[in-house]
């Protein structure tokens, strides 16, 4: 257990020093698009490139908070919602209450920052994400949930993020739960 922590250690400092060393020459290019912003540039280029730096800049900091070791938890869903107006998805939330232990409501968090992150990358622009909290159970109803399913034996670029979610699930006790439109996110019964 000791060298799994370990390990896991050493893949979040990891995250954490590609995200710093990334988010250097991101800042030197936004510096620069905003000299070359004048009023002769073509203002359609402009946008893009603004749109391009913006999300950039806004996923470097979701990797940072989300896999790396700053683990500040409504900083990235806030940054999650923000990444959702940008992908022109709607995300809502009803009857999220803190009625769980603070342990539990940390990693009920960061399963749903990772669940969203997922879903995010995978539903059609104009489409809607529903949150909703009953007892200790957390139930996400969205129109592409195969996404959540992962075969844990084919690791790809593409399936890294749900892979590290349901080893996340397993170690905290929490289990998944896809059903229709629905996922239901919840505590192991012990």
């Amino acid at each position: 257990m000791e060298k799994n922590n370990s390990s896991q250690d050493m893949i979040a400092a990891l995250i954490s020093k590609c995200c710093h060393d990334l988010s250097s020459p991101l800042t030197g290019a936004m510096l620069a698009f905003e000299v070359m912003n004048t009023e002769s540039s073509d203002p359609e280029m402009i946008e893009i490139m603004k749109n391009s730096f913006d999300k950039l800049s806004l996923l470097l900091n979701i990797w940072r908070k989300c896999f790396g070791s700053s683990k500040n938890m409504s900083m990235l869903l806030s940054d999650l919602q923000k990444l959702a107006i940008f992908n022109k998805i709607t995300i809502t939330y009803s009857s999220l209450a803190s009625t769980l232990s603070e342990e539990n409501h940390q990693q009920i968090t960061e399963a749903l920052c990772l669940i969203l992150y997922i879903l995010l990358n995978h539903i059609h622009t104009g489409q809607s994400i529903a949150v909703k909290q009953i007892n200790n159970t957390i139930t996400i109803s969205a129109s592409n949930l195969s996404s959540l399913k992962i075969d844990q034996e084919n690791i790809t670029p593409s399936s890294i993020v749900g892979i590290s979610l349901h080893q996340f699930l397993e170690k905290n006790g929490l289990k998944l739960s896809l059903r229709n439109n629905h996922a239901t996110l919840s505590f192991l019964e012990s």
